[in-house]
């Protein structure tokens, strides 16, 4: 959960909750798997899901996590791509609607690991929704004061390349009223 919640954080969408019903289904479709170890997805049942299978035992879930998130070097968010590379695991990790998970870990019959993610919101077949666009539009309304200061996910403010989780962003109008307000695509409240 860590490394999900993690990387959830970074992009500023809410944490995930462990659900033991979805692990069970994650168990259930691992040992379906088990003896050929393939990676086929299952036939659906409104869970999205990642897999993985790893040659040998040296496969923890921390490991797995780690491998989709790294994924997001080859996500790009303004046209919805993986860049040619495979990204649709981290896109998983992070999607929005996304509120619940659960897990299964299992060895083939081979001697291989097979690792089960379920998660619970329809899956997303290629169908060109990006995994942060439902995000709400808040909106502020600043009183009695020339400036504004606010803070947010520098994926919410569509910022690239920052070393920090949070920027701070300075907002400037010389003749502020309350009719005046700023709109931040963020899935949470300003900080």
């Amino acid at each position: 959960m860590d490394g999900h919640n993690s990387a959830r954080e970074i992009v500023g969408v809410p944490p995930l909750e462990y659900e033991p019903l979805l692990a069970r289904y994650a168990r259930v479709y691992s040992n379906e798997r088990r003896q050929d170890c393939k990676l086929i997805h299952s036939p659906g049942y409104g869970f999205g899901e990642n897999l993985l299978w790893g040659q040998g035992l040296g496969w923890s879930a921390k490991n797995v996590v780690d491998a989709w998130v790294n994924e997001k070097k080859w996500y790009n968010y303004e046209n919805n791509t993986c860049s040619g590379k495979e990204c649709t695991h981290y896109t998983q990790v992070v999607w929005l609607t996304t509120e619940h998970v659960g897990c299964a870990q299992i060895i083939c019959n081979n001697g291989d690991t097979f690792i089960t993610f379920a998660a619970s919101h329809d899956r997303n077949e290629g169908g060109g929704e990006q995994p942060l666009s439902k995000i709400a539009i808040h909106k502020a309304t600043f009183l009695l004061q020339d400036s504004a200061s606010i803070k947010a996910s520098p994926r919410v403010l569509g910022s690239k390349g920052e070393n920090t989780r949070w920027v701070n962003v300075e907002l400037e109008y010389c003749n502020a009223s309350n009719e005046d307000w700023v709109g931040v695509f963020s899935p949470i409240n300003f900080k």
